[in-house]
C-alpha cells in the first residue's frame, strides 16, 4: 500500500487520537495538520525513486548495551517531495495499526509542506529587525489588496508582540472552501485569542473566485466571538481582502494578532 492509499483509506478524525501521541505540540498546530492531510490527499504521486517509508521501532542504547530510549521512526519521507513520499510503499515492521504508522508519518513530513501552513511568530532579536519583519507582512497584504493600504496597518508597529496565524481551504469543491476554514478552527485551533489586544482578518481569494458575502459571514460568526473583548469593549473588528492569482479556488485566511 502506498502512503497516497493509505491517506484515503482514513479520516483525518480517525487519526487524530494517534496523532496527539506522538509529540506534545501537535495538540496546538492540528488545524495545520489537517490541511497537510488533506493537501497529501489532494496531490498526485510522483516518482517514489526506489524506496519505502518504513515504520519501525528504534532502540536506543548505551555502550554496554543499557537501553535508553525506545521510539517509532518513519523512514524516508522527512525532508523529501511530497510527491515522493506519496508514491512509497509504507512497509510496517513494528507492533502497531495502520493508523498509528499514518500518525508518525504525518509527523515527519508536516514541517515540509509546499508553502508555508500554520502559524508565523515574529520573534526578532533586536528592533530593526522586527521592523523589518512587519514591514515584509504589511507588503504582502497591500501589495494585492483592494481595500487597504500601508495606514491600515501602521499600528502594528507599535505592538510588543506579532502572531499570524494562516488557514487555507483544501477541499475539491468551491461552494465548501469557507465552511472548510470554519470546521477546522472550530475543531483544531486551540489559540486562546483573548490574550491579544487586537485580532484582524485577511482573506485571499484567487483572481476570478471572489469572497462571497456568505463566504465572510461564516468566517467572522466563528472567528471573531473566539476573539473577545478588548478593555471591556467591542474592538470593532477589521476584515481586508486580498488577491492572491495561485489560490485558484481555494481561500486564504490571516488572522493578524498583537498585543
Amino acid at each position: 500500500m502506498t502512503l497516497k492509499d493509505l491517506i484515503l483509506k482514513y479520516e483525518f478524525d480517525t487519526v487524530v487520537p494517534d496523532l496527539l501521541t506522538v509529540d506534545e505540540p501537535i495538540k496546538d498546530n492540528l488545524y495545520a495538520f489537517k490541511e497537510a492531510f488533506d493537501t497529501l490527499r489532494r496531490m498526485a504521486p510522483g516518482d517514489a525513486q526506489g524506496e519505502q517509508i518504513v515504520v519501525s521501532l528504534e532502540v536506543e542504547t548505551e555502550e554496554d548495551g543499557t537501553e535508553i530510549e525506545r521510539y517509532l521512526h518513519a523512514s524516508n519521507c522527512e525532508g523529501d517531495l511530497w510527491e515522493s513520499s506519496l508514491a512509497k510503499e509504507v512497509v510496517i515492521e513494528a507492533d502497531i495499526t495502520e493508523i498509528r504508522a499514518l500518525a508518525q508519518i504525518l509527523w515527519h513530513i508536516f514541517g515540509f509542506t509546499p508553502k508555508l501552513e500554520g502559524y508565523q511568530y515574529y520573534e526578532t532579536k533586536n528592533k530593526y529587525e522586527r521592523v523589518g519583519k512587519i514591514q515584509r507582512l504589511i507588503d504582502s497584504i497591500v501589495a494585492t489588496s483592494w481595500d487597504s493600504d500601508y495606514a491600515d496597518y501602521k499600528y502594528l508597529f507599535d505592538t510588543k508582540e506579532l502572531y499570524v496565524f494562516e488557514f487555507y481551504s483544501r477541499t475539491t469543491s468551491k461552494e465548501t472552501r469557507a465552511q472548510y476554514i470554519v470546521d477546522n478552527f472550530v475543531k483544531y485551533f486551540n489559540e486562546d485569542l483573548t490574550q491579544y489586544k487586537r485580532t484582524d482578518m485577511v482573506i485571499s481569494s484567487g483572481e476570478e473566485h471572489g469572497v462571497t458575502f456568505l463566504e465572510l459571514q461564516a468566517l467572522r460568526e466563528v472567528i471573531f466571538p473566539r476573539a473577545g473583548e478588548v478593555d471591556g469593549e467591542d474592538p470593532g473588528y477589521i476584515v481586508h481582502f486580498t488577491t492572491e492569482a495561485d489560490l485558484g479556488d481555494d481561500l486564504h485566511v490571516r488572522l493578524i494578532c498583537s498585543r
